[in-house]
């Protein structure tokens, strides 16, 4: 799962990668607008017993936020937002593996409290090696800013603007386009990630797809919020393909090496979210 994925820029890339088919990327609904809404919106009572048997590993701070503290989208002001959840409790879940507490930053950016794209699938690989789930969700934290892959690309020690805080920048007077550049150039590092699990783990059935998208311009909104119906932030990609473990890479992260000292706070706010 690519966080903000929108189908159009998928399918912009696919011809990159061989498991992706640009006429066969189909897109649908997603319940909801931002990661902590589609959270509370996917794990839910109804389908508990497939919760049961689901790892989720996710590089986004919300699923521990949503799950294991209680918290819900309008206590962030999403006031559009339904208020009857029905979301279940972090422990019901399979198996949670929190990215973003195993060390590293994106893109060569170790002081970030988040997780790339390879610690995401280092830790997928591990557990489809080593566990028996019918359900592993890896949510990968690209394409959603700050886009650490654009930097890394023109050998920067720092983020620019557009690169930390791109909406910040756009309000600016920033050029549009050099957001949209640097957006798909996160989704590929996302993307070249994914390509390396599917060579690494076993599955008949895998879906690309995101939990949300992200707003360009469309009525007259850049980035994501909770409780929203923008079309640009509720249509997400649809693509299935297959994964097959050739063993082509060993996982350098162990699932029980975790950094207890990095707090959700500390990856929210490296989100742009506090």
């Amino acid at each position: 799962m690519l966080d903000t994925c929108r189908p159009d820029a998928l399918r912009a890339v696919a011809d990159d990668y061989s498991f992706l088919d640009m006429h066969e990327i189909g897109d649908t609904i997603s319940v909801g607008s931002s990661t902590l809404e589609w959270t509370a919106a996917t794990f839910v009572d109804d389908y508990l017993s497939e919760i049961k048997d689901t790892a989720l590993i996710s590089a986004n701070g919300w699923p521990v936020r949503i799950l294991d503290q209680g918290y819900r989208p309008e206590d962030r002001h999403a006031r559009y937002a339904k208020t009857d959840w029905g979301t279940i409790s972090g422990d019901q879940l399979g198996l949670h593996l929190p990215a973003w507490r195993y060390g590293g930053g994106r893109a060569g950016y170790s002081d970030q409290p988040q997780a790339d794209v390879e610690t995401v699938v280092d830790l997928a690989i591990s557990v489809g090696r080593d566990e028996d789930f019918s359900r592993v969700i890896a949510h990968v934290i690209e394409p959603h800013f700050p886009f650490s892959a654009a930097a890394a690309r023109r050998n920067a020690s720092e983020l620019s603007t557009a690169e930390q805080d791109p909406w910040e920048y756009v309000h600016n007077g920033g050029d549009k386009a050099v957001v949209w550049e640097k957006y798909m150039t996160e989704l590929r590092a996302g993307l070249d990630g994914v390509e390396r699990l599917l060579d690494n783990f076993d599955a008949n059935r895998v879906l690309i797809t995101a939990d949300h998208g992200e707003c360009f311009g469309e009525w007259g909104r850049w980035g994501h919020a909770s409780g929203s119906i923008n079309p640009a932030l509720r249509r997400v990609p649809l693509a299935y393909t297959t994964a097959t473990d050739n063993q082509t890479s060993d996982p350098t992260i162990e699932t029980g090496t975790r950094d207890t000292e990095r707090t959700v706070e500390d990856n929210l706010e490296s989100l742009g979210y506090l």
